[in-house]
């Protein structure tokens, strides 16, 4: 009995499954006789590459044609169709692939067909030829001989070079829709007489991945397995494939929270391959997604790409076990992220709701207090100076509108989640930063930081933690920006410090504190040397004034008063000068000499004490300390 596979090959073009553009462009140049000499079949496994050649070259041998579809009862048919055409010679690429190969080939392009019209060469797997054998082939493929056709397929085109492609005409074959699989496997079945369930089909045609005849191999087996009643589940145990009630209940008590039966469907899962399980999981998640009932697509989504995380750590060669536990655990928190979602979505449905009657009742408010008086003035209060004490500010709750508490409830929130996540950075962030505003156009919160040292350097080093979670609260996903509101003022530095302490120390020396109460004090001894030095300069301004005036009048005078002035007014006025300085002189005189005071001896005593303090605070004058 003939496998299925070769029973049910295409004979004509319009047999092909999934190729339908392929099939109507090689039909139109064999009806319309614009034909190349070479082409260039390129495709996955099992589409129907070496078919069509077969096809192609028997339309071109037909004694009827060449025509697109031969009669299939003359004598070069009939040759084509039991593959002992002496002029259709198949040749494969893996196998013969040297440069010897191509010459033999290129020897019998000389001679003219035998029995048939042309002389035809399918070489298979093309791409497997050396580089020597291409090179020998391409003045052949250019211009052969007019009775020779080359027929070239590959499932890798793109090792083929360019000067082979350039010199072909190249169709390209797609993988064939698993729609066109699951119909075609219908009909051969209907054929055979063989009962089947169509899920079973298509599972079947999932597992060929597009190659038609990996498909029909697998059909084969599955009818030997289930012993002519292909159904789902037999299929699922000849493939080893997991059962789609399985991962149903599997994803139904992650939803429900089903530990119990969370951890059964887990350990049967464990029975099959990690790779295997994950395929499965998309493609349950795909009919998901296409489900009018199913779950949420944000849902599906965060599966989705837990599922591509694993992938990509089982090829890194991660334990597959650990891998599928840890796959299990990312599901678990993609529900709790959905619980969040869900809750946004009720305050953000609350929130206008809630802001309605908030609003008229302060309008109310607004138009009540416009009727009312203004108060009369109060009496001025007196306040009595108190000693300021530090106080340590902690973040309290602040005073909301109704408006900004839903977002202060969100605040919160996020909290709560940076304790979930990391409990030492939940409570640093708790301690230290204080919510003041949300902008819900701009997407800005802003929050006040109390934090300090270390605490700041933990904040500093995981603000990525915080800011993923206020993105995921505040702006759904979105990125939200952070407005940081400074609240300590900046201090002096260590240095400053200890300069002031060093001053004040080095003064509390120079002017100590009085023994007792009837010694005069320092600073009183310093306000009256300086009362007596200020009364000195005014005297001796008022006399310069006084000289300056006079000397101004004689020159006045001298101006005014012709020469005929007498010698004698001269000597009066000499004379008057010479009795103000006498004047001036006996007053400086009579002025007694003050005696230096405690300050000036102290200063005098101690003027290395005095030079060390100036050098070492770059102080230039004594009376800066």
């Amino acid at each position: 009995m003939q496998v299925l596979a070769l029973k049910y090959r295409p004979k004509h073009f319009s047999e092909l499954v999934g190729q339908e553009s392929v099939a109507k462009t090689l039909s139109l140049a064999l009806d319309n006789q614009r034909l190349a000499n070479a082409y260039l079949f390129s495709g996955l496994r099992g589409s129907g590459k070496t078919s069509s050649s077969r096809i192609f070259a028997r339309a071109l041998m037909c004694e009827k044609g060449p025509k697109a579809v031969p009669c299939d009862t003359c004598a070069q048919c009939q040759s084509a169709l039991n593959n002992h055409h002496i002029d259709i010679i198949e040749m494969d690429g893996a196998s013969n692939r040297g440069i010897d190969d191509v010459r033999n080939l290129i020897e019998q392009t000389r001679y003219k067909p035998s029995f048939g019209r042309y002389k035809i060469f399918i070489i298979d797997e093309v791409h497997m030829f050396t580089t020597e054998a291409f090179n020998a082939l391409l003045k052949t493929l250019e211009e052969p001989p007019s009775h020779v056709k080359f027929l070239l397929a590959t499932t890798d085109a793109l090792k083929l070079p360019a000067t082979i492609l350039s010199r072909t005409q190249h169709f390209r074959f797609k993988k064939i829709p698993e729609n066109s699989v699951i119909s075609h496997l219908k009909t051969i079945l209907e054929k055979e007489q063989v009962h089947y369930e169509a899920s079973a089909l298509e599972k079947l045609a999932h597992s060929g991945q597009g190659s038609l005849r990996d498909t029909l191999t697998l059909l084969e087996q599955a009818i030997n397995y289930c012993d002519n009643a292909i159904t789902e589940s037999k299929v699922a145990e000849m493939l080893g494939a997991i059962d789609r009630s399985v991962l149903e209940d599997f994803f139904q008590s992650l939803i429900n929270q089903d530990e119990a039966q969370l951890q059964e469907r887990y350990e049967i899962l464990e029975n099959y391959e990690t790779e295997g399980v994950l395929e499965e999981m998309m493609l349950f998640l795909k009919a998901k997604l296409l489900s009018p009932d199913a779950y949420s697509i944000l849902l599906i989504e965060r599966f989705f790409k837990i599922i591509m995380s694993s992938l990509s750590l089982l090829k890194e060669g991660a334990n597959s076990g650990f891998v599928l536990l840890l796959l299990k655990m990312k599901f678990k928190e993609a529900l709790k992220l959905k619980a969040l979602d869900d809750a946004i979505l009720e305050l953000e449905q609350t929130k206008e709701s809630a802001l309605k009657p908030l609003n008229q009742h302060a309008n109310a408010i607004q138009k009540e207090n416009q009727t009312l008086k203004a108060p009369p003035p109060k009496a001025p209060i007196i306040e009595i100076p108190v000693a300021e004490v530090p106080i340590v500010e902690t973040p309290q709750t602040p005073m909301l509108s109704a408006k900004d508490r839903i977002f202060y409830n969100l605040f919160k929130q996020v909290q709560k989640l940076i304790y979930e996540r990391n409990y030492e950075l939940g409570a640093v962030f708790e301690k230290n930063i204080r919510f003041i505003d949300f902008d819900s156009h701009t997407k800005t919160l802003t929050w006040e930081s109390l934090a300090l040292d270390k605490d700041k350097e933990l904040l500093r080093e995981r603000f990525k933690i915080v800011k993923n979670i206020v993105d995921s609260v505040f702006g759904k996903g979105e990125s939200v920006k952070i407005a940081l509101k400074s609240h300590l003022e900046p201090k002096n530095t260590p240095l400053e410090e200890a300069k002031e302490f060093k001053i004040s120390s080095l003064r509390e020396k120079i002017s100590p504190k009085p023994a007792t109460e009837t010694t005069p004090t320092i600073e009183i001894e310093k306000k009256e040397v300086v009362g007596k030095e200020t009364k000195i300069k005014e005297q001796e301004v008022q006399k310069n004034d006084t000289k300056e005036v006079k000397e101004k009048e004689t020159k006045e005078v001298k101006e005014t008063k012709e020469v005929k002035e007498t010698k004698e007014v001269k000597e009066t006025k000499e004379v008057k000068e010479t009795k103000e300085v006498k004047e001036t002189k006996e007053v400086k005189e009579k002025e007694p000499k003050e005696a230096p005071t405690e300050l000036q001896e102290f200063l005098a005593n101690n003027s290395d004490l005095i030079e060390e303090i100036k050098s070492e605070f770059e102080i230039k004058s004594v009376e800066l300390l």
